[in-house]
């Protein structure tokens, strides 16, 4: 069902997924979220009066991914754009879609589609394809299995997110972080 993506993702076109409109006129913004259909993944960037300069950045730079790990498997990947000072967050709850939805990665498609959108007028500059590396599959899973396990665990997944959050800058947390 990519195809159904490909369709309704084109550059030049208003992007409408996930409630958009309350992301319009942010300087910056990503939202990490798990396709329908089987699908893989959607990497949102949204970015206010973003330059040429910045697009050809995010379209040949390489896509590189790391993640943090805490003593109880909790997990908060990073993804970078090489060459570029993005460093984004891909802070996930699977807990809000069904299981099958969530650990697609493992079983079904790990790819990422990263669509970058000027928030100015929610018009989608590049698209772009990437994949999760194996690594950070394996350390999402056992934590993810643990946050399907007990609610508990995803209150705690979401302290301890904005802890990090609260303390450190993305960048911060890319040099803290393990390569995937």
């Amino acid at each position: 069902m990519k195809e159904y993506y490909e369709e309704l993702l084109k550059v030049g076109e208003a992007f409408t997924l996930f409630e958009s409109w309350k992301l319009k006129d942010v300087e910056a913004a990503a939202v990490f979220e798990a396709l329908q259909h089987e699908s893989g993944y959607l990497q949102a960037l949204y970015l206010k009066d973003i330059t040429e300069e910045e697009l050809e950045l995010l379209r040949k730079g390489e896509v590189k991914f790391r993640f943090l790990k805490n003593e109880r498997e909790m997990v908060l990947g990073l993804m970078n754009i090489s060459g570029s000072s993005f460093y984004i967050e891909l802070d996930f709850d699977p807990t809000k879609y069904e299981e099958k939805r969530a650990f697609q990665l493992i079983w079904i498609d790990n790819s990422v589609h990263i669509v970058v959108i000027e928030s100015s007028n929610l018009e989608i500059k590049l698209k772009r394809e990437s994949y999760i590396p194996l690594r950070l599959s394996h350390a999402w899973k056992k934590s993810w299995e643990k946050m399907f396990q007990s609610n508990q665990f995803a209150e705690e997944y979401r302290e301890w997110v904005d802890d990090l959050q609260s303390q450190y800058e993305s960048h911060e947390l890319w040099d803290m972080a393990k390569p995937a």
